[in-house]
């Protein structure tokens, strides 16, 4: 009997031993899940000098958006360098050849705004329209910002 609980307590110290290295490959598989979706393993290559926490959460990002053809919208208050967020995603997307074209709606009156972007018709004479296209008519494999 007593070999037999010898031999029960050596195999819960296995089972034990084995449970515990699963859980830390599990959480190393995981680690690394993360590390690539942040894209922390791989800084994107811009001009933003920045350590702190919070900047590496913007690198990831800016990593992570730069690889995908998604519609991103930058906010934040004036000075906080969102036109260096939205050149260094330009820069490391697949687009970085073709242009960037910035516009900055905040100098374009209220009344002007969307026919500046999306384009209007204007002539002459009463009747008489000519289309000029706006800014993201004109648009082509082009990065707006």
């Amino acid at each position: 009997m007593e070999d037999l609980d010898k031999e029960l307590a050596m195999l819960s110290s296995v089972a034990e031993l084995m449970a515990k290295a699963v859980h830390i490959r599990a959480l190393e598989e995981e680690n690394e899940r993360l590390r690539k979706i942040v894209g922390s393993e791989r800084a994107p290559s811009i001009d933003i000098i920045g350590h702190s926490k919070p900047m590496q959460e913007v690198f990831g990002l800016v990593a992570q958006v730069s690889d995908s053809n998604t519609t991103v919208l930058i906010t934040g208050e004036t000075g906080t360098g969102k036109e260096l967020i939205a050149r260094a995603i330009h820069m490391n997307s697949p687009r970085h050849k073709g242009p960037m074209v910035q516009v900055n709606c905040a100098a374009i009156p209220d009344t002007l705004i969307e026919s500046e972007l999306f384009g209007h018709e204007e002539g002459p004479l009463r009747g008489h329209c000519i289309n000029a296209g706006g800014v993201l008519r004109r648009l082509t494999a082009a990065q707006f910002f």
